[in-house]
């Protein structure tokens, strides 16, 4: 068995020549074969060069991504300030839907007051003109000065009549009756005009009456003496009374003509204050919008010092001031909300935590504008502990006395 075994292993021992044939096709399926992987190479290599300038302007596509994805990051925060505005913009228009019935009883007051100075004009208008009535009064005081004047000669013939009764109580009763109708004649001419004529009528009415109360005269003329007396009276009762109308009359223009001056002027007083109130809102709401928008925009800066804090600082105290006038000046409480103040403070604080600013510097300006009982009901100590920590909400309990 071991000699078969044997045997059986010298065949592999022994090694046979390599044919020249064989060896040269194998170089060529050898070179063939090189050829082909040359030019799959090739290929591959053209494959890679195309897939390179894919990827370079791949590259420059994600450039150009990332940059589009910051524009439009940057259109989104501009987006969402637009939102609050028109959020805040929403608010105010609802404020001024409640101002507008306001301003309906407003109108409706004074479509009102116009009827009424309408028809004030319109009896203003009836009655009569003062140039007119000033020109009658003119008459009239003159009339007056002119029966003045003729009831100062009566008197005066009175007198000398009475000295003449006085000298001769002898003479006869037709001269004294003569006398006694040219003073009549003359008091009719001077009844028949208008006037007051005052303390001398009442003079003579005393005189004649003293005339007529003398037992000498009264012996002489009787019946017709009385007769004349009674004229008399009745002409000065008719003057006084015309007067006395006249007078009323130039009493009632002059308070008609005051009532419609107050009026008037009482009615320019309530429109021009109930337009001055609405103007001073509606400005006041503009005011709050600006200064809402322009503290956004300064929050919205990446970069910024303790000059621009002071700015903002600056214009919350102006809006706060502008507010307290409103107030005063409408004599209607329009505070500023407490939480626009907080809203403020806040914005600031993230300011000053964005541009690395000292808490120290920020605090400082805020107490020097703002107040101290101001800050103190604007501030939050959450966020100053967030931001600054706990040292700085220690500063702020020490300098504001919060516990």
């Amino acid at each position: 068995m071991v000699e078969k075994k044997r045997a059986k292993k010298q065949p592999n021992k022994t090694k046979r020549d390599p044919n020249p044939t064989q060896l040269f096709n194998k170089v060529n399926s050898v070179s063939e074969s090189t050829k082909a992987l040359s030019k799959e190479i090739k290929g591959m290599a053209r494959i890679f060069k195309e897939n390179q300038k894919i990827l370079v302007s791949m590259s420059s596509m994600m450039e150009s991504l990332n940059a589009a994805m910051a524009q439009m990051q940057k259109q989104a925060k501009q987006i969402n300030i637009i939102e609050e505005d028109t959020q805040r913009l929403f608010t105010g228009l609802n404020q001024v839907k409640v101002h507008e019935k306001f301003i309906t009883k407003l109108n409706s007051q004074t479509e009102q007051l116009d009827k009424k100075i309408s028809k004030i004009s319109e009896k203003q208008d009836a009655m009569p003109k003062t140039s007119d009535i000033m020109k009658t009064i003119s008459e009239s005081k003159q009339s007056i000065k002119n029966n003045s004047e003729m009831i100062m000669k009566i008197a005066n013939r009175v007198d000398e009549v009475k000295d003449k009764i006085n000298e001769k109580p002898g003479k006869g009763q037709n001269e004294i009756t003569k006398q006694i109708e040219e003073l009549r004649e003359n008091i009719k001419s001077i009844s028949s005009r208008t006037g007051d004529i005052g303390k001398d009528m009442s003079n003579l009415k005393n005189e004649i009456g003293g005339l007529v109360s003398s037992p000498k005269i009264s012996s002489l003329i009787g019946d017709g003496m009385k007769t004349f007396k009674s004229e008399i009276e009745e002409k000065i009762s008719n003057i006084s009374n015309m007067i006395n109308r006249s007078d009323q009359l130039a009493s009632e223009f002059h308070q008609k003509t005051d009532k419609v001056i107050h009026e008037l002027q009482g009615v320019k007083g309530v429109t021009n204050k109930a337009s001055d109130d609405a103007s001073k809102e509606v400005m006041a709401i503009l005011k709050l919008n600006e200064y809402q928008s322009s503290i956004r925009m300064q929050a919205e800066s990446k970069y910024g010092d303790i000059k621009d804090v002071e700015k903002m600082a600056i214009q919350t105290t102006e809006l706060i001031n502008l507010f307290d006038r409103l107030s005063i000046e409408t004599e209607d409480k329009i505070p500023l909300p407490n939480e626009v103040r907080r809203w403020a403070v806040g914005k600031i604080f993230d300011c000053a935590d964005r541009w690395e600013l000292r808490f120290s510097e920020v605090f400082g300006i805020l107490t020097d504008n703002l107040g101290r009982d101001l800050l103190k009901e604007a501030i939050r100590i959450p966020q100053v502990r967030d931001i600054f920590g706990i040292r700085a909400v220690d500063e702020i309990r020490n300098e504001l006395n919060i516990s």
